[in-house]
């Protein structure tokens, strides 16, 4: 597939060069188009390897993650939450249980967060706006990989309840 190829080649190319993530929630966040790269299951083993290595490089340190500030106005992605549903892709479940616990301290903590309300959408017709729609449809999906990722207790209740 030489569409396949292109990609893999674009994206070792890229990765190296590419010293800062984009973490905003709109089409270019790069958590979330690393995750969808690992999960294609297309990527030659050296890009691969690349891949995860700048996940972590980028995510692996990251703390308290400032998810007061979701959502943005045109969000379809929740960057948080794109961040952690890439993270649970490269990290051990035992170390991406402590990492998240680390990013979203929150959630153990029962504390607000606001990466788990449903966004409102007060025009449905607006374009911009109307990218909230999105954000819950993607915030859904992301919970329901965390969840999958993470052992029972209370933040995989609170996790399940929020996808």
């Amino acid at each position: 597939a030489p569409g396949v190829a292109a990609v893999d080649r674009l994206l070792a190319d890229w990765l190296p060069k590419a010293t800062y993530p984009v973490r905003h929630g709109n089409h270019p966040n790069s958590a979330f188009a690393l995750g969808l790269a690992l999960d294609s299951g297309e990527l030659s083993p050296a890009t691969d390897r690349a891949v995860r290595d700048r996940l972590l490089a980028w995510f692996a340190d990251d703390r308290d993650a400032p998810a007061h500030w979701e959502p943005s106005g045109q969000d379809f992605l929740s960057p948080a939450l794109a961040e952690a549903d890439a993270v649970r892709r490269v990290l051990e479940p035992e170390r991406f249980a402590s990492w998240l616990d680390r990013f979203l301290p929150a959630l153990g903590s029962g504390a607000p967060c606001a990466p788990l309300d449903v966004p409102v959408v007060s025009d449905h017709a607006d374009p911009q706006i109307g990218h909230l729609l999105g954000l819950a449809l993607s915030r859904a999906a992301a919970l329901r990989s965390l969840v999958a990722a993470l052992p029972d207790g209370p933040v995989r209740t609170r996790l399940a309840g929020a996808a």
